[in-house]
């Protein structure tokens, strides 16, 4: 009896495998695999900090420049494909609400300036500001004409030119928690560096013009940058989020400017050439040496 069992088990089994074989995986035509992960991340969450905590702060602007190599996983591709995409593409289809996960405006508000649900899980609409400060909210129509692009152009978000953006200002502070007892730092924001050429002047006699289009606030992007990924050149199959990449610091920049109480000048404000870049070395070693010297015996 038991051999019949065992025998009637086997069968069974066998049968079960053969199914599965025979069935197989149904591809997306994007890959081998559904890719779940990325789509389903979030941010990866601040632990509340309080005031009490932090007994040292400076804040800082540094520039990440999309020139340097260690950078363009956050240019390219200048184009979408697929849901790949750079960081300024991302963030203008973001405050259009045309990501996918985005959730609709509240009905019978401005298209423009609506903001998310409050009782919608879906992460909102993203808002652009003018400025560092956050206070001014820019509509689509601002940021078209802050981009050169007529608003009455019906193909105006298609004539934005993503690549224009060749640099990213970064507002961050760093501070010391006595209660991790180590230097950390937090974003504030970014604001896209846009280099374009004024007029139709061409060649050597070109004048390129450095403007800064919109400021985002970082707290309210992490969710959207939590759910795309950016190329890795090693492993197609760890891929990155843009969140990870700001989160872990994986990118090249250098230092513009520091709290001071000469109305927040920047660094070349007074000093010009690679003298400036020694003196944003200086900014950075000074925060360093805050750190090891609290722990020197």
């Amino acid at each position: 009896m038991k051999r019949y069992a065992l025998f009637l088990v086997l069968i069974v089994g066998c049968l079960f495998g053969t199914s599965t074989m025979v069935k197989g995986q149904t591809f997306n035509r994007v890959g081998v695999y559904d890719e779940e992960h990325v789509p389903a991340r979030k941010p990866i969450p601040y632990y509340y900090l309080h005031e009490s905590d932090v007994m040292w702060k400076k804040r800082i602007w540094r520039v990440v420049d999309m020139r340097e190599k260690m950078n363009h996983p956050l240019y390219f591709p200048v184009e979408p494909i697929m849901d790949r995409m750079s960081l300024i593409s991302l963030i203008l289809r973001a405050q259009q609400g045309l990501l996918d996960e985005q959730t609709d405006r509240i009905p019978g508000s401005d298209p423009l300036t609506a903001r998310l649900d409050p009782s919608s899980t879906k992460i909102p609409i993203l808002q652009l500001y003018e400025d560092e400060f956050f206070k001014k909210v820019l509509t689509i129509s601002d940021i078209e004409m802050k981009f050169g692009v007529d608003p009455t152009n019906p193909n105006s978000y298609s004539a934005i030119a993503p690549e224009e953006v060749i640099q990213w200002m970064v507002k961050e502070d760093w501070f010391f928690n006595k209660e991790r007892s180590r230097i950390e730092v937090r974003i504030l924001g970014l604001c896209a560096i846009r280099a374009a050429v004024q007029g139709t002047t061409t060649g050597a006699n070109a004048q390129v013009q450095f403007t800064r289009p919109f400021w985002v606030y970082f707290p309210e992007l992490r969710p959207i940058l939590a759910k795309y990924s950016i190329f890795n050149s090693n492993n197609d199959a760890e891929r990155r989020t843009f969140d990870d990449i700001f989160f872990k610091r994986f990118f090249s920049s250098y230092i513009v400017q520091e709290s001071n109480v000469y109305n927040d000048r920047t660094i070349f404000d007074y000093e010009l050439g690679i003298y400036g870049l020694w003196e944003a070395e200086i900014i950075k070693n000074k925060i360093f040496d805050l750190e090891q010297d609290l722990w020197s015996y």
